[in-house]
């Protein structure tokens, strides 16, 4: 278990030091011959009581690289505001390849915070390649209440080329427990533009739109009355 836990401590901090495979591994040794120097010396098991939290043992490494240690296309840019919120900075921003931005406002390569902006971006509202939250937006995206990307999957309503939600998916191929509106639907309620399957096992409604669309939106509104007035405002204003 203390094993586990110093190569997981180590590996956190050598990925947000900005320097070349051979210096990591060096530092990795140093690092880890240290830990298990200090556990045996004072019987901790803890390597952030030890040694520090993973940020600033990372700066610390960081700021004692030579020049010619230090990957310019690491980080060459960081930001992190001076005001905090629930313990993280407002604002924390990185650029470059490898980082991870954690913040309240979060952009970099990888990014945590409330609103998430990077290439693996996870938060409240994230935007990203991957993106994973409440409100998502990317390549793939996974969003609880909307999820928009090009593989989209969401709990309440995904759009995307692949559209997967609980209840309305719009897409290219749109698949949902109850609304489904693509060129291929699947769904109990469906308006497709190609083709559409039915769930097995339920009473299913299918229109071809844009030709049937009025009969669509009257059948709509009789199976789902009670619908969030934002995603039926939503879907008449796409129709």
């Amino acid at each position: 278990m203390k094993i586990r836990a110093f190569e997981s401590y180590v590996n956190q901090v050598i990925n947000q030091i900005p320097a070349s495979y051979k210096v990591k591994k060096r530092i990795k040794m140093d690092l880890l011959e240290a830990l298990y120097a200090q556990a045996d010396a004072t019987g901790l098991k803890d390597p952030v009581e030890m040694m520090g939290p993973v940020v600033e043992v990372a700066r610390e490494f960081t700021e004692n690289l030579s020049k010619d240690q230090i990957r310019k296309d690491f980080y060459p840019y960081e930001y992190k505001s001076v005001t905090h919120v629930f313990g993280m900075p407002l604002i924390h921003v990185i650029s470059g390849k490898f980082g991870t931005a954690i913040g309240v406002i979060a952009i970099g390569p990888k990014s945590i915070g409330l609103v998430s902006v990077g290439g693996i971006a996870l938060g409240i509202i994230s935007f990203g390649g991957f993106s994973a939250g409440l409100i998502t937006l990317g390549g793939m995206a996974l969003g609880y209440y909307l999820a928009i990307g090009g593989m989209a999957i969401s709990k309440v309503a995904a759009i995307g080329g692949l559209a997967v939600a609980h209840t309305l998916a719009i897409g290219g191929l749109a698949i949902s427990k109850e609304v489904a509106i693509g060129g291929q639907a699947s769904g109990v309620l469906m308006g497709y533009t190609e083709t559409f399957k039915a769930i097995s096992g339920k009473e299913t409604f299918a229109f071809r739109l844009p030709d049937q669309v009025d009969a669509f939106m009257l059948k709509f509104e009789n199976l789902y009355p009670r619908m969030s007035l934002l995603l039926k405002g939503f879907i008449k204003l796409i129709l």
